[in-house]
């Protein structure tokens, strides 16, 4: 168990308290503006697309929900061993989708606060 500050606990207690937090406070998730309106268009012609994401398969799932989007491919930490920067989801999308990864394309959205 690795101890931060002796005071504040062990910190896989906190980093599970403050993921349990993440997972029902949604009240603030909003879908990145023009994401809706990117996904209608890449499906409307017939493009095959994937959300790779640095969270947690429950984590991800509520926040995309929570924002009105449902992915078809869904790589998540739970799926790989390395993140991001890592290219593995990466490449676990792509063969999910049926793609050669040299053809695709990856569009990261920043967080905003």
């Amino acid at each position: 168990m690795l101890r931060v500050r002796p005071d504040v606990g062990a910190l896989d207690e906190e980093v599970a308290r403050q993921l349990a937090l993440e997972y029902d406070d949604l009240a603030d998730v909003r879908a990145t503006p023009g994401a809706h309106r990117v996904i209608a268009a890449v499906e409307r012609i017939g493009l095959p697309w994937a959300i790779v994401t640095s969270a947690d398969r429950r984590l991800a799932t509520n926040r995309l929900g929570a924002a009105g989007i449902a992915a078809h491919v869904l790589v998540t930490t739970d799926d790989i061993s390395a993140g991001k920067p890592d290219p593995e989801g990466y490449l676990l999308a792509a063969r999910l989708l049926g793609v050669d990864p040299s053809q695709c394309l990856v569009v990261e959205a920043k967080a905003t606060p």
